[in-house]
């Protein structure tokens, strides 16, 4: 699942398809191939902070935990020799329902956004790298998107402000369960694959962040 599945609306889901064009275009004026690079450490990071996202705002019924996590290395044209990307995937159970999100649901919307987020605000905490300005471009626009319509529709203020209370709470959500995002990474680095119980023993001592 992408980050843009979840919009019901195709016209809307087709405008922020667009939008992740245009960032990608930008991103390699800007830096070049470099904004495309991704290391195995870094997709590794970047789909444990999902997994870890996706336990703690599972509820079995709407939202389900990851149930298969795995990276692999994308293999590169020959125009792009040397051009290093891996990219990740986690999944839920093919029993779950599909999730959709609209406008009026706040929690759902704050939930999705989460969800979205973790991926590129692990590999903000924990991967200490330059940041590849093409990295989770689809993941950032639509939590932008849920920020403005919580701003909106339920929380008030500025989309800035909700946008920066989404990223904060991701952000403590992730640095309460460091261990286990690092851990899980060292196992995909190495295994490339974890399902099922192996993967829920890895994340069974995830725990919420404390109220601040």
């Amino acid at each position: 699942m992408t980050a843009l599945s979840g919009i019901v609306d195709p016209e809307l889901r087709g405008h922020y398809a667009e939008q992740v064009t245009a960032i990608f275009r930008d991103a390699y004026r800007v830096q070049g191939l470099k904004a495309f690079e991704s290391t195995r450490r870094a997709a590794a990071l970047h789909e444990a902070g999902h997994c870890v996202a996706f336990a703690l705002t599972a509820d079995h019924v709407r939202w389900w935990p990851a149930h298969k996590v795995r990276i692999w290395r994308n293999p590169m044209p020959e125009s792009l020799h040397g051009l290093t990307v891996w990219l990740g995937k986690t999944d839920v159970s093919p029993q779950a329902p599909p999730v959709h999100v609209h406008p009026g649901d706040g929690h759902g919307t704050a939930v999705y956004a989460t969800r979205a987020l973790a991926g590129v605000v692990s590999e903000l905490l924990f991967d200490g790298l330059d940041y590849r300005l093409g990295s989770s471009a689809d993941e950032l626009l639509v939590a932008g998107g849920c920020a403005r319509n919580l701003a909106a529709l339920h929380w008030g203020g500025e989309p800035e402000q909700a946008f920066s209370m989404l990223l904060g709470g991701t952000m403590a959500m992730l640095q309460a369960n460091a261990d286990t995002v690092r851990t899980l990474a060292g196992l995909l680095e190495r295994r490339r694959k974890l399902r099922g119980r192996e993967l829920e023993a890895a994340l069974r001592n995830c725990k919420q962040p404390p109220v601040q």
